[in-house]
C-alpha cells in the first residue's frame, strides 16, 4: 500500500511567531478588561467604613487673631485656640467637630513652616447659605475670586482669598426639591 504524502504545507517559523503573538495579545487583553471590571467594583471594607479620605486640613496663617476673627465672621463658628507642640511650638485655631458624623475638621495654624498661599491644594468648605457666607466673607476683608457657580446637582461653588491669602472654596449641596 502506497502512503500519500500530505500536501500541507507545514506553517513556516515566522507564521508560529505571528500566531503566538496574537494568542499572546488576546490574553493581555482579556486580562486588561477583567481588571478595569475589578477596579469599578470599590467596596467600603471593614476597616474602611468611611469612604472620606479626607481627615484634617490646616490652614496657614500669619496673624492668628485676625484668622480667627474673619472665619468666626464669615462662617458664624466658634474656634477653639491651642498650642500645640511638634517640633516647634504651632498656635492653632480648631474648627468645631463631631467625630459620629462623616467628613473632616482641620484648624488655622501658625508656625515657621505654615505659609498662606493661593496655589497648591485647594480645600473647599461646606455653607448651608452660599450668598450669605460670601457676604460674610466680603465684608471682613476676604476677596472673591470665582462667583457662585451652579455645578448641577450637586450644588453649587465659589472661591475666597482669605484675610491672609489663602485661596480656598465654597460649596454648598444643591437643596432638596420636596414633592
Amino acid at each position: 500500500m502506497a502512503t500519500k504524502k500530505s500536501t500541507k504545507k507545514k506553517p513556516s517559523t515566522a507564521t508560529k511567531k505571528t500566531r503566538s503573538k496574537v494568542k499572546a495579545k488576546k490574553k493581555v487583553t482579556v486580562k486588561k478588561t477583567a481588571a478595569k471590571k475589578t477596579k469599578k467594583k470599590s467596596k467600603v471594607t471593614k476597616t474602611n467604613k468611611n469612604p472620606n479620605r479626607i481627615h484634617w486640613i490646616e490652614i496657614p496663617v500669619r496673624n492668628l487673631d485676625r484668622a480667627i476673627d474673619f472665619y468666626s465672621k464669615a462662617f458664624d463658628v466658634q474656634l477653639i485656640q491651642e498650642k500645640i507642640e511638634m517640633g516647634e511650638t504651632l498656635e492653632m485655631a480648631r474648627f468645631p467637630n463631631n467625630d459620629k458624623m462623616p467628613g473632616c475638621s482641620g484648624a488655622l495654624v501658625k508656625g515657621a513652616k505654615y505659609v498662606p498661599s493661593t496655589t497648591g491644594t485647594l480645600v473647599y468648605l461646606t455653607t448651608k447659605d452660599m450668598d450669605t457666607t460670601i457676604t460674610n466673607i466680603l465684608h471682613n476683608g476676604g476677596t472673591l475670586l470665582v462667583p457662585k457657580t451652579t455645578i448641577g446637582e450637586y450644588g453649587s461653588i465659589a472661591q475666597f482669598q482669605d484675610c491672609e491669602g489663602n485661596c480656598l472654596g465654597l460649596h454648598a449641596f444643591a437643596s432638596k426639591k420636596t414633592k
